[in-house]
Parts: C-alpha cells; sequence; structure tokens
C-alpha cells in the first residue's frame, strides 16, 4: 500500500496523474481498451436533491447522473429526519438512512454517528461497490464510513465542498481582512482558538486531528472542487487534495422553453423590468447585505430594476428595517429547480454571487454561466477560478460597495456587453467546467483507487 501523500509537491504530482488519466481515457475508451470502463460506485453525501437545498447537493446528483450516464453502476447513500427507506430516483438507486441529533452534538457525532454506522455496514455488505466517493459526511454519515469503506475492501475517494473538515462553519472573509487580492496561505488559516471561541461548549479538541488522521489513512484520494479549498487545506495543515472543479451540462440550461420564462416573468410580477439575480442559502455570510446596498444605490438610475431572490425563506428574514425602502424592488422566487429554475436565469440580466467568506466554488457561477447570464461575482473563494473579470463577468470585492454597484451598472446599461459576456461565459463552461470533464476526471480517480486498494487486499 503505497502511502498517502503529505506535501504540497505531492499533491502536485498527483494532480498531474490524474490529468493524465483523464487525457488517456479519452485515447482509450474511443478503442474500447479503458478497463473500469463499469465500475460500481457508491456516492455519499448528508443530503441530496429536492431535500436538500444546498449547492453541494446539487453538484453531488448531478456527479451521480454524469457518472449513470457514462455507464457506471450507481448508488447514493444520503440520511433524513424521518424513516429509513430506498428510492429509485432518476434511474439511481438512494439509500436513506435514519439520522437525527442536536446540531450541538456535531463535532462528535460527525465523527462517528452510531444512528448510521450500522445501517451503512449492512449496505456496503449488499451492494459490494468498487469505490465509494465520500462527499458531505460532516454532519450524519460520519467520517468513520470512510474507514468502514476502506476495510471492506474499496477504493475510497473523499471530495470537500467547504471548509467544515478543518473549521466548524464558513472561512470568513475577515481573515484577509476584507481584501480578496491579499488572500494568502496566512489569510485562510483558522486562527489558533478560533473554532473554540466561535462554538464553545460544542467545541471538540479531538475533531481536527481525528479528521485528519482518517482522511490520511483511510481514503486514496481526495479532491476539492478550486484551488482556493485546496489553499486552504494546505494552509490548516489537513491532507493534500486534487483540484476536480464541479462541471455543468450546459445543454440542458439551454433547453428552456420560451413559454416558461414568460409564465414565470408574469407570475413574478417581472414584465418590462430590469432583474437582478440572486440565489442559495442567504445567509449572511452569501452577501445579503451587500447586495442590498448596492441595490440602493442602482435603484436611483435604474427604478424598474428588481431584485430577484431564489431562496425558500420569506422576505421579513431577509431584509433588515435598514434597507425596508428597497422592499418593493425585491421580489421572492422562492425555491425553484428544473424547468422554473433555468427560466429564473433566462429572465435575469445580471447574475449576482456577492459571498463574503471563502466560498469555494459557488454553484450559482456555474449555472448562470451555462445559462448564457454575465456574472459580478465575489474575488473571495473560488469564483475567480471560473468567470475571467472583464470577460465573462466582474470580480469584486462585495464589501467595496461602489466598485459592486459599478459592475451591476455597466451590465444592466449596456445589453451587447451582457449577451457577449453571457456567450463568452457559456463557451468557457464548456471548455473547462463540463460534467462530461468532472466525471472523466472523477473515474480516473476511481480507477486508480481500485489499483490501490487491490494491492493492499494482496
Amino acid at each position: 500500500m503505497r502511502n498517502a501523500p503529505t506535501s504540497s509537491g505531492q499533491a502536485l504530482h498527483i494532480a498531474q496523474l490524474i490529468e493524465f488519466f483523464f487525457c488517456l481515457r479519452r485515447v482509450v475508451t474511443c478503442e474500447g481498451l479503458w478497463l473500469n470502463q463499469d465500475m460500481k460506485i457508491l456516492l455519499l453525501n448528508d443530503r441530496i436533491p429536492p431535500e436538500g437545498k444546498g449547492g453541494a447537493e446539487a453538484v453531488v446528483w448531478r456527479l451521480a447522473q454524469g457518472l449513470a450516464e457514462a455507464g457506471h453502476e450507481l448508488h447514493v447513500a444520503t440520511t433524513t429526519d424521518g424513516d429509513a427507506c430506498e428510492e429509485i430516483r432518476a434511474g439511481i438507486p438512494t439509500y436513506h438512512l435514519r439520522a437525527r441529533y442536536p446540531e450541538r452534538f456535531r463535532a462528535w457525532l460527525s465523527l462517528w454517528n452510531p444512528q448510521t454506522v450500522g445501517a451503512f455496514g449492512q449496505l456496503l455488505r449488499r451492494i459490494q461497490p468498487d469505490v465509494v466517493n465520500a462527499h458531505n459526511i460532516h454532519s450524519f454519515l460520519s467520517y468513520h464510513t470512510l474507514k468502514m469503506a476502506r476495510d471492506a475492501g474499496c477504493g475510497v475517494v473523499f471530495s470537500a465542498h467547504d471548509a467544515m473538515t478543518f473549521a466548524y462553519g464558513k472561512l470568513p472573509s475577515s481573515f484577509a481582512g476584507g481584501r480578496p487580492e491579499h488572500i494568502g496561505s496566512a489569510d485562510i488559516r483558522v486562527p489558533l482558538g478560533y473554532n473554540l471561541r466561535q462554538n464553545r461548549f460544542r467545541y471538540n479538541p479531538f475533531r481536527n486531528r481525528i479528521i485528519k488522521r482518517c482522511l490520511e489513512r483511510n481514503s486514496h484520494f481526495r479532491t476539492a472542487p478550486s484551488q482556493a479549498l485546496a489553499d486552504a487545506f494546505a494552509a490548516n495543515d489537513m491532507p493534500p487534495v486534487s483540484v476536480v472543479h464541479n462541471g455543468i451540462d450546459v445543454n440542458e440550461w439551454l433547453s428552456v422553453e420560451d413559454t416558461i420564462v414568460a409564465d414565470l416573468r408574469r407570475r413574478l410580477d417581472l414584465e418590462e423590468k430590469q432583474v437582478i439575480l440572486i440565489a442559495g442559502r442567504l445567509t449572511a455570510e452569501k452577501g445579503l447585505r451587500q447586495m442590498l446596498a448596492a441595490l440602493a444605490v442602482l435603484h436611483q438610475q435604474f427604478p424598474q430594476l428588481r431584485l430577484l431572490l431564489l431562496t425558500s425563506r420569506d422576505l421579513d428574514g431577509q431584509v433588515s428595517q435598514e434597507f425596508a425602502q428597497l422592499r418593493h424592488a425585491i421580489c421572492m422566487g422562492g425555491w425553484l429547480n428544473g424547468d422554473e429554475l433555468r427560466a429564473a436565469y433566462q429572465l435575469a440580466d445580471v447574475v449576482a454571487v456577492p459571498s463574503i467568506y471563502v466560498d469555494p466554488f459557488p454553484t450559482v457561477v456555474l449555472e448562470a454561466m451555462a445559462a448564457g447570464k454575465a456574472v459580478v461575482a465575489t474575488g473571495f473563494g473560488g469564483a475567480r477560478e471560473a468567470v475571467v473579470d472583464g470577460e465573462t463577468g466582474y470580480i469584486v470585492n462585495p464589501f467595496d460597495t461602489d466598485a459592486f454597484a459599478e459592475g451591476l451598472e455597466r451590465l444592466l446599461r449596456d445589453s451587447g456587453l451582457r449577451r457577449e459576456m453571457g456567450w463568452r461565459g457559456r463557451e468557457r463552461v464548456r471548455r473547462c467546467f463540463s460534467l462530461e470533464q468532472q466525471v472523466a476526471k472523477m473515474e480516473a480517480m476511481y480507477d486508480r483507487s481500485i489499483d490501490l486498494a487491490a494491492e493492499r487486499a494482496k
């Protein structure tokens, strides 16, 4: 068994190896020579859509569908706070293990959760997957599933989507003094005592060391969706990760009927209005206050401008008294999916992603670019790896209200610029962030992890 890599140089070597396998696969698949073409793959994530409404949940489900379309046998294990059940979703077997406990115990039960480990062990013996790819397991499925998968002889890949592996929440932009252009390794390192101060009685002093050891010993490969998150892993002394950017099916985001777009525009009372779209779990970290501050500046120049919020929360929970005068300019679209979600992007003039934390790789950015929309996105985190500043949108510091509003204003005033940036963004997604590319890179990693598991079994 090869030892897990422990340096940034080895991490680079792994990334190059994966890229080699990716390129090799593109050649040999055409000749029918790819050996592990029909793998049995088990994906793990604490929640999946539609119950799970976050970006990571959407990413995992898209990956599952992409892998299934590539000819693999896919299974997805997740959890529910209701009764345990099994379902077939989009032709993919899904297994919902019951798990529910007060969040204050998460720092402990995320390591080993007695509610799920027994059922997961039975599932492993029943499915007998070739490879297990664990994603967000830091709430219910627990990190112990990695050890169980490796002990079962599976290839094991861990895919991080956030900083929860070494932090108890999101990485604040305040670590970098609120200036994304100055972020270095020291700025994304969790300060000594920060986790304790933030969590107090929920703090587990052994948590991070146990997670690090678990990843080193029980995963053959580890991935992050952006270099920003990979750098954060390195800065916080976690095992090296390889960057595999999330992907999206561009064609899926083009196939929206005009009638659906028109019906949604009419229902939301957005006819003859200019629209800025913002989506997701609109917490303070997602930059809602910064968005409203920019809207206050813009609304003086664009009285017909509307901010479309795609969230399941109500308006009262979103807008503070400070911005009460803007309530008439805010449209609550609810939590949309499928054709309605794609239609919402189509009726938008601009998409904004104003996160004020180190946002690893915002799903909204890829969705907007795939829909052919220009994006004004935060400079904190991985958005700058997708958005080319000045070509497919603008990268801004959301704390700089004038700069944020200026980027939005340029696009609102110039429809030709919007179309040009939207087209470039869509083509960039085709070249660099397609679902096919993500699937191929993960296939190469799965294939190598199966080989390493087989070597260990000898």
